[in-house]
Parts: C-alpha cells; sequence; structure tokens
C-alpha cells in the first residue's frame, strides 16, 4: 500500500514539474482570422477550360460574360502579427522536403502533406488545423542548386524569367530570347506574350491542378494559399484564380503577369476602381528587399549577372509594405530578399515601436532623425492597394 502511495505521489509531483516547465498554450499567440466578402467566378473550372480553346484575342474578353458570385470567407488576419508570422513560416517551410509534423509556435495546426517533391516542378508542403477546418497551401520559390530544394533550380529560374520580365526576358543584346515576341527595344507583341505565357508557363497550371486536388481532398475546408518570392506570386495567382485568400511574402511584381496571364480578376464596381486590387491577395514585403521593390535592374544588377530578368514591381490586391529602407537605416540589396529576414527580425517584433525606438536611438547618436508616423499601436503596417502603380 505505502509503495502505490508513494508512486502516487512521486507522479504528481512529475506531472507539477511538468506543468510548471512547458509553457501554457494560452501564452502561445494564435492565429487570427477575419471574415470578408470575396468576389470570385462562380465556374472557375470551366473559365479555365474554356480559356484553353479561345484565341489570345478574345480571352480578354471572356470574363465580362462570366457570372460572379459575392461569398464569405474567412481570411487570416493581416493585421496580426502573430498570424504573418505564422504563414511566413509556412512559406519558409515550403523549400524542404521534411518539416516538422508538430509546430510548437503554432497552437492547433499540424504539417498534413507534401507535395511535388518526387517530380522537378512545383513543390511545397500542407499544413491544417486539427480538423481540417482551415488548410493552408504553401508553395516553394526559387531555388539555388546549392540550398534547400535546389533541384528545381532551373525551372524556377525559367518561370522566373517568363513571368517577371518586360519582354522575353531580352536584357540587352547579349540575352537569348526566351519567346518569339520581342521584336525591337521599342516593340513587345503584348498578344504573343499573353500566349507564351498560357502555353509556356509551367508552374501556374501545374499550380491549378494543385489547388483542384487540394479543394478534392479538403472539400468542406478553407484553403488559404501562401508562399516566398516565385512560391508567393503562384500564392498571389491561385488567390486571384480561384477567389481564395492569399499571402505572398517578398514577391516580385505579379500585376503584369496576371494581365498577361488573363486571370479572372473580377469587374470593378465604380469606373474608377482599380480591378486588380480587388482580388483577394496580401502581398508583404520590405523596401530594402531589390526584388519586391523592382530594384534589381539593368545589365550591371546582380540579377542580371545572374541569368535572371527580374523587370517588374507593381503587385495585384493589397500590400504590407515595411519601410526598412527610411525607417530603419537598411540598403536596398538581395540578400535582405531571404525570407529569414522576415521572420526573424520584422515580424519578430511590432513596427511601431520599433520604428520609434530606432528613431530614438538616431537622435541620442546626433543623427539627423527621420520623422516617425503616426501609427497608434499598430503591429505591422497598415495594408495598402497599389492603386497608383499601373506600370510594370
Amino acid at each position: 500500500m505505502r509503495v502505490w502511495v508513494a508512486l502516487v505521489i512521486a507522479t504528481a509531483l512529475v506531472l507539477a514539474v511538468w506543468r510548471r516547465s512547458s509553457p501554457p498554450s494560452s501564452h502561445v499567440p494564435r492565429v487570427r482570422t477575419v471574415v470578408r466578402p470575396v468576389r470570385r467566378l462562380q465556374d472557375v473550372r470551366g473559365y479555365l477550360a474554356r480559356r484553353a480553346t479561345v484565341p489570345v484575342a478574345r480571352v480578354a474578353e471572356m470574363t465580362r460574360w462570366e457570372t460572379w458570385e459575392d461569398v464569405a470567407q474567412t481570411w487570416p488576419d493581416v493585421s496580426d502579427r502573430h498570424t504573418l508570422r505564422m504563414l511566413a513560416r509556412f512559406a519558409c517551410w515550403a523549400y524542404y522536403e521534411t518539416v516538422p509534423t508538430h509546430l510548437p509556435d503554432a497552437p492547433g495546426w499540424a504539417w498534413s502533406t507534401k507535395f511535388g517533391w518526387k517530380e522537378g516542378g512545383l513543390r511545397g508542403q500542407v499544413f491544417a488545423t486539427a480538423h481540417n477546418e482551415t488548410v493552408v497551401v504553401a508553395l516553394k520559390g526559387t531555388s539555388a542548386s546549392f540550398l534547400p530544394g535546389g533541384t528545381t533550380g532551373q525551372r524556377d529560374k525559367d518561370n522566373d524569367n517568363l513571368l517577371f520580365s518586360c519582354c522575353c526576358a531580352r536584357v540587352d543584346s547579349s540575352w537569348k530570347p526566351t519567346c518569339d515576341c520581342y521584336h525591337d527595344p521599342q516593340t513587345c507583341d503584348s498578344r504573343c506574350m499573353g500566349r507564351t505565357l498560357i502555353e509556356r508557363s509551367l508552374y501556374y497550371p501545374a499550380a491549378t491542378d494543385l489547388y483542384n486536388n487540394i479543394s478534392y481532398l479538403y472539400p468542406n475546408s478553407q484553403v488559404w494559399v501562401t508562399g516566398h518570392s516565385l512560391g508567393g506570386v503562384l500564392a498571389s495567382f491561385l488567390g486571384a484564380t480561384f477567389g481564395v485568400p492569399a499571402v505572398a511574402f517578398e514577391s516580385p511584381g505579379d500585376r503584369v503577369a496576371a494581365t498577361r496571364l488573363h486571370l479572372p480578376i473580377p469587374p470593378p464596381t465604380t469606373p474608377d476602381e482599380d480591378a486588380y486590387a480587388l482580388v483577394p491577395v496580401t502581398h508583404v514585403y520590405h523596401t530594402a528587399d531589390a526584388l519586391a521593390t523592382g530594384q534589381c535592374v539593368g545589365r550591371t544588377s546582380i540579377c542580371s549577372r545572374t541569368g535572371f530578368a527580374m523587370e517588374t514591381r507593381c503587385h495585384v490586391g493589397q500590400s504590407i509594405v515595411y519601410d526598412t529602407v527610411r525607417y530603419l537605416g537598411w540598403s536596398v540589396g538581395v540578400l535582405p530578399h531571404r525570407i529569414t529576414v522576415l521572420i526573424s527580425d520584422l515580424l519578430a517584433h511590432d513596427w511601431e515601436p520599433r520604428i520609434r525606438a530606432a528613431g530614438s536611438a538616431r537622435a541620442v547618436h546626433g543623427w539627423l532623425p527621420r520623422p516617425v508616423p503616426s501609427l497608434p499601436g499598430r503591429a505591422v503596417p497598415a495594408p495598402q492597394r497599389e492603386t497608383l502603380c499601373q506600370g510594370t
């Protein structure tokens, strides 16, 4: 009897110590959501099938005759820093074939499955809540051969040059164009570019097939899509195509490619409204990222010297932009494009206190203080539509 009592007491002590050493689940921030309306095509799959049979000259007119519907969807709350950081981690894990099955910093979420790792193209991971109420598809971005997921490097590069160049990735006369749409420095056949992207954009058709498979596997789930860089652009395309919430991290400008691919963009409600700003897509990037801001251009840029024609800068949807150049004094470059910069630095701290502290430090050291905007307790910058960005 005494032995049993001793065992019970010992067990109780072990459990008490374990509970004290383990942080309460309430201390781990949970994902926040909001319900918002989305306008999307009633028959997306039918539209994609018809688009494949219609001449490119008529594709732009197709959406005028399609039936649109307004549906309420559960979005990730992009004003919440912890929610953005969790999605950024998912986007980071998309670069790795093996990821944690248990996610300690994402309570209520777990790894579900992976896709594309036996092929040489589109790859990523799928995460879900306990009962699959919400599913997140995370798409891998561009990989170098020596980095995780790097065996797709050449195909990633081919897609980058098709999607983000002004015309067939011809930076100057020494470049071999990736398509036949370039005529001279002042002429690029836009219809030819549209046809080329529809026929040769290897990852977009694969991404739409992937979404169809995911929606079949999770018929009753709310689907979100996310990704970093090229993966973020593909997430943006899926968000625009299927009318589902998408969060893209540090993606190059996707507006030109969205136009050329003739994505089903919802019609504006007023003549002055920018239709491309209405899609359920949120871009997150900072101003020191040369790729996301369209500053890695020209024959002497690091992008050009490594064979990338990254010439676009405008985004669809809304954008959360951390002005790290103005308020933190960061230098523009390619290295800040890494997803780890967002996760371990910008999304690890609330933005408004961060820039106010940086301004105080500049004042203490005698530097000319930059004006700090009025941000009443904002953890992240306010989302804004890039309505003035109508070009590349």
